[in-house]
């Protein structure tokens, strides 16, 4: 197995180092061969350097800066266009997810086209709960299928799948647009739990406006139903 390791980042840069150093750690353990993409999506704190930094030590990291923030789906589809190798794994820069959750994804995963984390153990209270759960069925509606945590950040695709989707998504509404084209396309999907962990150090980049923005993306991929 090879992986192509991509996280997007926007100010975490209390968290970069530490969130790299994990993968380093857990994958050279876990597959043959691995490249870590970082996409800075415009950050406003010493994100940019800490990432240069990283790169100059380590060849299997690689960086693309945005000039300004785009929205994490613009970040992820910089990643996707970038992704060298035969999967791609989505992550966040926030610790909240170990690298080691990948193990709960190897016994089936060639079976597969998508491999998507469900999140257990979560701690961000009952308003969080109810949003997440309104989140997870207005895109099963979108989708035609049921799922139960589209909004996990923590996904293993096959590359030459989604080199065949044309996402448009800047925003969060991302994983609802893979979860449609692969429902859409009759790609294999499954669910697999992965621990989740309190964010220790930064803050959560989701706001208010976004899960109206969201919800204005996916009126537009449910009226819309493109084929990819």
């Amino acid at each position: 197995m090879n992986v192509s390791i991509i996280i997007p980042c926007f100010n975490e840069g209390e968290n970069i180092v530490d969130a790299v150093t994990m993968v380093i750690n857990g994958m050279s353990d876990t597959v043959s061969e691995f490249e870590i993409i970082l996409v800075d999506d415009g950050s406003l704190d010493n994100s940019r350097d800490l990432i240069s930094a990283l790169i100059e030590k380590d060849g299997r990291i690689r960086a693309f800066f945005h000039p300004h923030n785009l929205g994490k789906g613009a970040a992820l589809r910089s990643g996707f266009e970038q992704a060298r190798m035969e999967w791609i794994l989505m992550m966040d820069a926030d610790l909240q997810i170990d690298i080691a959750e990948l193990r709960a994804f190897l016994p089936c995963y060639a079976d597969y086209d998508v491999m998507a984390g469900v999140r257990i153990g979560r701690k961000e209270g009952l308003a969080r709960f109810i949003i997440s759960k309104i989140y997870n069925f207005l895109v099963s509606i979108v989708a035609g299928a049921n799922f139960n945590d589209v909004g996990c950040p923590f996904k293993l695709l096959r590359s030459s799948m989604v080199r065949k989707l044309s996402l448009t998504s800047t925003g969060f509404a991302i994983d609802a647009e893979i979860f449609q084209a692969v429902s859409l396309l009759h790609y294999r999907i499954r669910e697999v739990t992965v621990h989740c962990q309190p964010r220790v150090k930064g803050e959560s980049k989701v706001r208010l406006r976004h899960l109206y923005e969201t919800f204005i993306d996916l009126v537009r991929l449910k009226t819309s139903r493109k084929p990819y």
